[in-house]
């Protein structure tokens, strides 16, 4: 009998395989033949694991879900200032979606198209709590920075990392990418908190 951790590390390994082949060409092209021909399983053995393909999705999303919002989780309950906060938080989704090479938007793009209601609840839960948790540090700004709303904003700034993995899928741009980190990042954020000017504070 295949104990629980066992279980865990082997969904992992089939879900670090099934990452790296749609990476590499795209959701249409992912099955689970070739991700059990990767790792050297037979294809009845990766079906003990996820069920079907869409099972298999359904995991990745739930582990970039995990792997996007832990570290979020802890940067908004540490210490710090909120304006070195929402910088760690951008840079970390930032550096998210780039090692993936923007693979989020592809999965986005099929829950989108495929209409799955299980997958699409699932980004939905994963986009909600990120943005709770961008809005809870935002909030911490003096309350005359912005007339818009902590959530508002919080959207606002997701579509930064989101539009560098749309980039990222159609070409990548090492120098615009370092530069959204080092430069725009922190004058973005310096906007938000309405510190950013002419003549600099």
């Amino acid at each position: 009998m295949v104990n629980s951790a066992t279980t865990v590390d082997r969904r992992d390994e089939i879900l670090d395989h099934a990452f790296q082949l749609a990476g590499e060409a795209g959701l249409a092209s992912l099955t689970m033949k070739k991700v059990a021909e990767r790792i050297g399983f037979t294809e009845t053995a990766a079906y003990r694991y996820f069920s079907n393909k869409d099972a298999l999705i359904l995991g990745m999303v739930e582990k970039l879900g995990e792997t996007l919002l832990v570290p979020i989780r802890r940067i908004a309950g540490s210490v710090g200032t909120p304006e070195e906060r929402l910088e760690r938080m951008l840079r970390h989704h930032v550096d998210f979606v780039l090692r993936l090479d923007g693979l989020p938007m592809l999965l986005i793009a099929e829950a989108a198209a495929t209409g799955k209601e299980e997958l699409i609840a699932k980004f939905r839960e994963t986009l909600g709590e990120y943005v709770v948790l961008v809005a809870r540090v935002v909030s911490e700004f003096p309350a005359a920075t912005s007339p818009v709303r902590p959530q508002e904003l919080a959207l606002f700034l997701m579509g930064i990392p989101l539009s560098l993995a749309i980039r990222r899928r159609i070409g990548a741009d090492p120098e615009i990418e370092e530069r959204v980190r080092t430069d725009l990042i922190p004058f973005i954020v310096k906007c938000v908190t309405g510190k950013a000017g002419g003549g600099g504070a």
